[in-house]
């Protein structure tokens, strides 16, 4: 045991230990001074999503739909993030949140099992028993119902809540 404890502090040595602990240093200083930083690091993510997702396009692997949408889509919700933020109507930016986003994710985990169910799985009941146009509108149609479904309940969550999120929100 004692070899093995005198051969990990020989495999580190000190100028190792210092770069590291300067590493993190770094680090913190950063998040400490992430108000400034924060145009930089969103420039570097839109960039790395950017790269990302044309490159999943020329391997083939996203259609050319998701990549254009997603391209454009990425910097509108910074862009949106960043105002509601300054915005005065901080009642109105929570409603939106609550319904608006909390809703859309929870209709996508419901859709996803509720789709799954209804018509991707092969013993669905309509497993093959539409053609392609009548089977998207009707996904659409049962995909809309469930948002509205659930944006009722967390409208209604809110409400009671006084459009508190989170208790010391």
């Amino acid at each position: 045991m004692i070899t093995k404890e005198k051969n990990l502090e020989e495999e580190y040595s000190e100028e190792d230990i210092l770069e590291e602990k300067n590493f993190q240093e770094m680090i913190k200083n950063f998040m400490e001074n992430y108000k400034k930083n924060w145009v930089w690091v969103n420039i570097g993510g839109i960039t790395v999503n950017t790269i990302f997702l044309w490159y999943l396009f020329f391997l083939d692997i996203s259609s050319l739909l998701f990549t254009i949408l997603f391209t454009i889509f990425y910097p509108l919700v910074i862009i949106l993030a960043y105002y509601t933020t300054k915005s005065k109507h901080k009642i109105l930016i929570k409603k939106i949140a609550m319904v608006g986003g909390f809703g859309y994710a929870i209709t996508v985990v419901i859709w996803l099992f509720a789709g799954y169910i209804l018509f991707w799985a092969p013993w669905a009941p309509f497993y093959h028993k539409f053609s392609d146009i009548p089977l998207t509108a009707i996904q659409l149609i049962l995909m809309g119902a469930i948002y509205g479904i659930v944006a009722y309940i967390l409208y209604r969550f809110g409400k009671k809540r006084e459009w508190k999120i989170f208790p010391d929100y």
